[in-house]
């Protein structure tokens, strides 16, 4: 990809991450005062779906990521933010339970929030409520696999259980052990610990990170 390629590619997937909406060319423009025709930004996308890093639904002709735009967005192109300080304080204020604390980050993210421990195999979550509200999971039938891979996250854990340290890490479309419809950030606590945040394909993967990193200490305190 080109600088140019890559700077309209993280545009379209951060916008699509805030509206969920397909971007077309003339509201990519006018939104982020593009220096070049909406002509010249649809030659763009057209090059990018070509690669295979967006692609159009068949009733818009707005342009989202695909899985692999998604990809190559966590691995080269995603800027993460620290949280506001008022937002780190507000976890601070939620430790005085792992489960407070677990339902802070739900909430700040929008997300839901799955944890996990190696001694017990049975899954807490918090927050799928904000899952519902997402246009992507108005369809009864991807709720139902969420549900699903939800009851059977315990015989997943054996796929994920090398790949996920203690430092955030992304899983999402077909390594996600939610399903493919979603996407995921995980993080190991201690040695037995697992927590993560998850939501649709498109969710906020920077601010997820932000959020388990910031809490990461607070979560080292339960398993001492």
């Amino acid at each position: 990809m080109t600088e140019r390629e890559q700077a309209i590619l993280r545009l379209v997937i951060e916008d699509v991450v805030a509206t969920g909406e397909p971007v077309g060319s003339q509201y990519l423009v006018r939104k982020y005062d593009l220096n070049m025709s909406p002509a010249t930004l649809r030659a763009v996308f057209v090059s990018l779906e070509e690669m295979g890093f967006l692609t159009h639904p068949h009733t818009s002709a707005g342009r989202v990521p695909t899985e692999k735009g998604y990809r190559v967005y966590l691995q080269e192109l995603m800027r993460i933010r620290e949280l506001r300080q008022r937002e780190h304080q507000r976890l601070q204020n939620a430790a005085q339970s792992m489960y407070q604390l677990a339902y802070a980050l739900s909430v700040m993210t929008q997300s839901a929030f799955v944890m996990m421990e190696r001694r017990q195999m049975r899954p807490f979550s918090t927050g799928l409520s904000h899952l519902m509200s997402q246009p992507e999971f108005a369809d009864q039938a991807k709720m139902q696999r969420l549900g699903t891979a939800l009851d059977e996250l315990d015989q997943t854990f054996d796929s994920i259980d090398a790949r996920v340290q203690h430092e955030p890490i992304a899983l999402i479309g077909q390594e996600c052990p939610f399903g493919e419809d979603c996407g995921s950030v995980f993080m190991r606590v201690g040695d037995d610990l697992f927590v993560s945040l998850f939501g649709p394909l498109r969710m906020d993967y920077a601010r997820a990170v932000s959020a388990l990193k910031s809490a990461q200490q607070l979560f080292d305190e339960y398993e001492r």
